[in-house]
């Protein structure tokens, strides 16, 4: 019998029917899973029996994407979710990809509501606040993408008590923070209509409404 280890079930179940051999298989992890469309699971464990008159093979089978447990019936040993809290950007994401995970998985994010990344390559120094999963999360096929939010140096991670709520300081509340803000004084000027939004009809500093009677809603640009 060959050492079908590592191979997909569905390539080891009929190799071993044709050299005459009785086939069963069954989940060799801790979770006692019904093996079903044996395309999609690949075999960690092979163990040999019956009769020269009717040999037996027993195949210990996990998910094509898991990797194999340390012994039959034990715990599928996933990689965990290192914790990055605090390091940046340029940090982070090192330690992410050496956990299994593409890079093309981990996805930026602004910490505070109202703040706005950079463009990609200028957020390399900002500092990770929080991440998605959390540190020594087993990274599981259902782990499509890592999040991790981040905060300018010069603004810091919001207080834990606020949670994802945040937002950096924003006087005119335009939506825009004070820091990216051009006028941030003037709740009717702002990064997108320097010349004031079209329709608004508050003037400098009122709350307005858009031409078509809809009002302006705290932290956005419209309703």
């Amino acid at each position: 019998m060959p050492d079908f280890t590592g191979d997909s079930l569905d390539v080891a179940f009929p190799k071993s029917r044709r050299r005459g051999f009785t086939v069963i298989y069954h989940d060799a992890s801790d979770q006692n899973r019904k093996v079903t469309a044996r395309s999609l699971w690949k075999v960690c464990f092979q163990v040999t029996g019956g009769s020269s008159e009717e040999p037996v093979v027993d195949f210990g089978v996990v998910r094509r994407e898991e990797p194999c447990p340390a012994a039959e019936g034990k715990t599928v040993p996933w990689q965990k979710m290192p914790d990055v809290l605090g390091l940046t950007w340029r940090a982070a994401v090192p330690k992410v990809t050496a956990a299994g995970v593409s890079e093309e998985d981990v996805r930026a994010k602004a910490a505070y509501l109202n703040d706005t990344l950079p463009r990609e390559g200028e957020y390399d120094d900002w500092r990770v606040c929080r991440q998605d999963p959390a540190s020594d999360s087993p990274l599981t096929d259902e782990v499509y993408i890592v999040s991790l939010a981040l905060s300018s140096p010069d603004h810091g991670c919001p207080a834990p008590d606020r949670g994802r709520d945040a937002y950096l300081p924003d006087r005119d509340d335009d939506g825009d923070p004070d820091y990216l803000d051009p006028y941030p004084r003037d709740r009717n000027r702002t990064r997108l209509y320097p010349n004031g939004i079209p329709g608004d009809s508050g003037g400098s500093g009122g709350s307005g409404s858009s031409g078509d009677g809809s009002r302006i809603c705290r932290h956005t640009r419209w309703c």
